[in-house]
């Protein structure tokens, strides 16, 4: 797509310039993830280099450092909020676009994220839209468009914790089938949202969807 080059802009989420009388909300969400997620800036090194193995495993610090990994947006309003959540869930739901496009869009939600954006009224009813978009890329072929997948569910369950439950519990059969991939990005993208969705969840659905999937696949895996 010809505008997606505001998906890395660092001034607004639809790539304008913010007026001189624009100011956009502060974000208490961005207190939670540290100062580095204030200031916006990208984490000296790539994420997953410090503890990432060889072979591309993935753990919960690889995760933590991915979280703040993302180009640094603003949101003026309500609705400007809502035109780019359209926009990525459009992407995210059409496996025809690039698959860096979609890995961009996924890392825009985490910009979003950092932006304050869960402090508008909008946001939670585009996350239940956007269920079927993230399930869709935790399926996908691509190991990166998977990875940001995985990631971005668990920054949004670190950060919401209960007022994700439920967008958690759609995703999280679709995690599990991705730990017994043998592509151990995928395999350990899945897993290590699993535990960061548990952590913090005080679901007792999602409690017992975890319990009866891992016993199902416990069930189903060859006695050796």
């Amino acid at each position: 797509m010809s505008d997606d080059k505001s998906f890395d802009d660092e001034e607004s989420v639809d790539g304008s310039r913010p007026s001189a009388s624009s100011t956009p909300k502060a974000s208490s969400a961005t207190k939670k993830m540290g100062s580095g997620s204030i200031a916006g800036k990208r984490s000296a090194s790539a994420p997953g280099s410090k503890g990432a193995s060889k072979d591309g495993a993935l753990d919960e610090d690889d995760f933590t450092r991915a979280f703040n990994d993302v180009p640094t947006v603003q949101i003026f309003s309500n609705r400007e909020l809502e035109e780019t959540l359209n926009k990525i869930r459009e992407i995210l739901s059409d496996d025809k676009h690039d698959w860096d496009q979609r890995a961009s869009a996924l890392k825009k939600i985490r910009s979003l994220l950092i932006a304050g954006a869960a402090e508008y009224d909008c946001f939670f009813q585009h996350l239940r839209l956007l269920e079927g978009a993230f399930k869709l890329s935790a399926k996908d072929l691509r190991s990166q468009v998977v990875r940001e997948a995985c990631i971005t569910v668990a920054q949004l369950s670190t950060i919401l914790g209960n007022k994700y439950d439920h967008s958690a519990e759609a995703i999280v059969p679709t995690l599990f089938n991705l730990v017994p991939n043998c592509a151990k990005v995928m395999a350990t993208s899945g897993a290590a949202a699993i535990r960061c969705i548990i952590r913090v969840s005080r679901s007792c659905i999602l409690s017992d969807l975890v319990f009866v999937i891992f016993t199902i696949n416990s069930a189903r895996s060859p006695q050796g």
